[in-house]
């Protein structure tokens, strides 16, 4: 995948799967677009994201990643709701806040999508660059 800061590969993905969380932090809170569902990813870096300036630091993937498309075509909101950042109390199972250069990483996004699930959930780095989709029906 290239980012639109360059026209080199910098970051390779697999999304291995999508499948329903169930919330184990102790909170009265709800999905606010029915379900919260967990990213299970593969990430990997090139030495080449460290030269790309505002890159150097590394790449953020979180919920603001993503959206999703109901299988109708329409849009749903923000899919980073308070729900997400309250879920789980192992912290350890996500992937790390920042990816750096020539890392490689394994790990899972959260993100509140409708209910029931069918559509197209969309990555979009927030830094640019290539989308990617993934089917669910």
């Amino acid at each position: 995948m290239s980012l639109a800061a360059t026209n080199e590969t910098l970051l390779s993905f697999t999304v291995k799967d999508v499948v329903p969380i169930t919330c184990d932090y102790p909170s009265d809170l709800s999905p606010s677009n029915g379900q919260v569902m967990a990213v299970l990813v593969d990430m990997e870096t090139t030495p080449a994201l460290g030269e790309v300036n505002n890159l150097s630091q590394g790449i953020s993937i979180n919920a603001l990643s993503f959206k999703f498309i109901k299988a109708e075509g329409t849009t749903t909101g923000t899919l980073s709701t308070n729900m997400i950042y309250n879920c789980l109390t192992d912290r350890s199972q996500f992937l790390p806040d920042r990816i750096g250069p020539a890392e490689k990483v394994s790990g899972l996004v959260l993100v509140d999508v409708p209910s029931p699930l069918a559509g197209t959930l969309i990555f979009e780095p927030i830094q640019g660059g290539d989308a990617f989709e993934y089917a669910i029906k």
